[in-house]
C-alpha cells in the first residue's frame, strides 16, 4: 500500500503526471511504486463510470498539492530550527530526548 511518509514525492509526482486518463501501468507504478496498486488503479480508471474531472478541477487539486507541499517543506524547516535550537540550549537533554 502506498506509505504516508514519502507524501511529499508521491504530490510531486502528482503535479507532474496530471493526465493520467491514458496512464500505463509503469507510469501510475513510478507514482505509486507497487505494481498491484497500480495495476488496480488503471483498471479502475478503465472501467469507472465517475463523471470526467473538470479543468477547474484539476487546477484546484494542483493548488492544493502545492499547498501541501510547501506545508511539508515548513514543517521540515521547523524540525530542523527546533532540533538546533535544542543543541545550543540544552545538549544533555536532547541527548536523551533523541
Amino acid at each position: 500500500m502506498f506509505n504516508a511518509s514519502n507524501s511529499s514525492e508521491y504530490l510531486s509526482k502528482f503535479i507532474q503526471n496530471r493526465d493520467a486518463s491514458t496512464a500505463t501501468v509503469e507510469e501510475i507504478e513510478e507514482i505509486v511504486e507497487e505494481g498491484d496498486l497500480a495495476a488496480k488503479v488503471v483498471d479502475s480508471s478503465l472501467n469507472s463510470m465517475g463523471q470526467e474531472i473538470s479543468e477547474l478541477d484539476i487546477q484546484s487539486l494542483i493548488e492544493l498539492c502545492d499547498r501541501t507541499l510547501k506545508m511539508i517543506a515548513f514543517r521540515t524547516e521547523m524540525q530542523e530550527y527546533l532540533k538546533d535550537r535544542m543543541e545550543s540550549v540544552s545538549p544533555n537533554l536532547t541527548s536523551l530526548i533523541g
